[in-house]
């Protein structure tokens, strides 16, 4: 199992100035995977920038994606979960396509394999979980701010 979590940044540059202490906290930076998938497909791949680190434990497989408040990559972050947590049937399908990639790939040396043979089913997905996000009136929520700076869920403001 891989953890897959988000950390949202105000911008691009406060993203990659993050690097060095979460290095520091034991999430080395991945080299090389700068951005998303740019969805739909033959979207301008400009505004899919991410940063990309990973736990330097062996026993917790974990990928912490930084990602851009209001970007389009870390809005499909959020659309995928929420999609995924609403439908069951979207869950099992997809379920299905990463035991099966997991199964092609097992020896593999990278991830890239089992990234690519996801690949088709995630085109599809795009255009499904915009079609359950216009039905259900979906937006993305506010998140958790640990800047101190904005409001923060359960905390209440002084008047």
């Amino acid at each position: 199992d891989v953890l897959d979590l988000q950390l949202t940044a105000p911008d691009l540059a406060t993203a990659r100035g993050w690097a060095e202490a979460l290095v520091r906290a034991g999430f080395p930076a991945v080299r090389g995977i700068d951005r998303d998938t740019p969805r739909p497909t033959g979207a301008d791949p400009g505004p899919w920038h991410k940063v990309l680190h990973v736990n330097a434990d062996p026993g917790r497989s974990l990928n912490l994606y930084v990602r851009v408040r209001e970007s389009p990559g870390w809005r499909w972050a959020l659309l995928f979960r929420d999609w995924l947590a609403a439908d069951a049937g979207a869950r099992a399908d997809y379920l299905a396509v990463k035991e099966d990639a997991a199964a092609r790939h097992v020896g593999d040396a990278t991830a890239e394999g089992y990234t690519l043979a996801k690949e088709a089913w995630l085109i599809g997905a795009w255009d499904r979980s915009q079609r359950w996000a216009d039905r259900a009136g979906w937006k993305p929520g506010p998140g958790l701010d640990i800047s101190g700076e904005g409001p923060v869920p359960g905390r209440r403001e002084s008047p």
